[in-house]
């Protein structure tokens, strides 16, 4: 717990030079965390739709081991287990299960109040103490969800993911819910891309009166070299070897350093295994829809932040399934008629 708490502690507070991309990029990754983290969780509720113990404790073993094995290996690897569940079953003829929207409503709440909400104070008070209670944020995101599930038990009237109540197919709210929730979580994933826009107009994009003020930030100007050495210094690995001198002070800078270049392929793997299994569905039969998810992610991405990047192509994958879902569905009743 004390290396997570130095490893974070270095890259939230920007170090002891106060490396202000570290501090932009620290906003970015942890805001947008909270998409993935709600795909994760509805993707385990549709993968156990009947079964609360795998639907929560898979997500929660899954998310102790991203805090301490990285997201990076441990997502791409859940996100290969999902691939090969979810092909099988539609190569053997199953549609597409859909939660029940208990379930989705539970891992919304859970994400805001165990997820968000402790990242927005661990960015605005990073000390030890509140960064090491935010690295259990698996924890209470599990504890939300079966509280919620307690309270607000699912009912049985929409398990079956074909049969029909009042002429309208079970899974429809879920689906709008599920998209409800995207829109949320990626707007509030904008807010950790201020910094990021506000670092292109100001040296110290934490500081609003420096940001707006020309007197205090003088001579900053937004052209295209400051845009991307602004996208470099925040998002690209630096690949060259750590050049320190020993002392305490260079020790913490090597520290902050090395923690930033870890996070910023960590977040890469995250990113890069999110999207393409969002893509998953749609990509390969239709190569004009790839092309403009490829363009509207970077765009996207670049205008409003990450969240949005990841959150476009999802919830275009949950459009395609619910396709996929009610062609299903409406095969029996032709067949009746």
């Amino acid at each position: 717990m004390c290396k997570l708490v130095t490893f974070f502690d270095s890259v939230i507070s920007g170090g002891p030079e106060q490396d202000i991309s570290s501090q932009v990029f620290a906003f970015e990754i942890l805001y947008s965390l909270a998409v993935p983290a709600f795909f994760l969780l509805i993707d385990c509720a549709s993968l156990f739709p009947y079964s609360g113990l795998l639907s929560i404790g898979i997500p929660l073993i899954t998310g102790i081991a991203y805090q301490l094995k990285t997201g990076g290996l441990i997502l791409p690897i859940y996100y290969l287990f999902s691939l090969m569940a979810k092909t099988t079953a539609r190569v053997n003829g199953k549609p597409t299960v859909r939660p029940h929207i208990r379930h989705v409503q539970g891992a919304f709440l859970a994400i805001i109040i165990g997820l968000v909400v402790p990242t927005m104070i661990v960015l605005f008070n990073p000390t030890p103490y509140i960064i090491a209670l935010w690295q259990l944020f698996p924890v209470y995101i599990a504890i939300l969800q079966s509280l919620f599930r307690f309270v607000y038990p699912p009912t049985p009237s929409s398990r079956g993911p074909t049969q029909r109540i009042a002429g309208k197919l079970p899974g429809a709210q879920t689906y709008l819910f599920i998209q409800f929730s995207y829109v949320i979580l990626s707007s509030v994933g904008t807010l950790g891309h201020l910094p990021f826009l506000l670092s292109l107009i100001s040296d110290n994009p934490f500081n609003l009166t420096s940001s707006f003020s020309p007197a205090v930030s003088p001579g900053v100007d937004l052209t295209l070299n400051r845009v991307l050495t602004t996208l470099t210094a925040t998002f690209k690995p630096h690949l060259g070897p750590f050049e320190y001198s020993t002392g305490q002070e260079t020790l913490r800078s090597a520290i902050q350093d090395g923690s930033k270049r870890f996070l910023q392929w960590d977040e890469i793997f995250i990113s890069l295994s999110t999207w393409l299994v969002a893509c998953w569905s749609w990509a390969f039969d239709d190569i004009k829809h790839f092309v403009v998810a490829v363009f509207g992610s970077i765009v996207s991405a670049f205008l409003f932040g990450p969240a949005i990047g990841l959150a476009g192509p999802l919830m275009y994958k949950e459009w395609i399934d619910e396709q996929i879902r009610v062609k299903a569905a409406a095969k029996p009743a032709e067949k009746k008629e």
